[in-house]
């Protein structure tokens, strides 16, 4: 469960922090001034690299938190399950 609430605290965290990132890329950008010589392309080329490895990342984070959810999920059945034979046996017991 810890786990769990961890990874749901951590991903709007990362989100925020990737757009942030964004928009900061975005804004030095603009106050670069021309260069001879350099194809404006090449930049908008790199800045589209950026924003696929930033969409990259929140994919990554998003399918950490369903492995986390699945894991927690995953351990609430089995001490569940573990509660209910111990339930039993107890039953049985007296």
């Amino acid at each position: 469960m810890l786990l769990k609430q961890t990874v749901t605290k951590i991903v709007p965290r990362l989100y925020n922090l990737l757009v942030d990132l964004e928009k900061e890329i975005d804004k030095k950008i603009k106050l670069l001034p021309p260069q001879p010589g350099v194809d404006p392309s090449s930049v908008s080329a790199l800045v589209t690299d950026a924003r696929a490895a930033a969409a990259a990342a929140e994919n990554s984070a998003e399918v950490a938190r369903g492995h986390a959810e699945a894991t927690a999920s995953s351990s609430l059945a089995d001490e569940a399950s573990a509660a209910k034979t111990a339930a039993a046996a107890a039953e049985e017991s007296a």
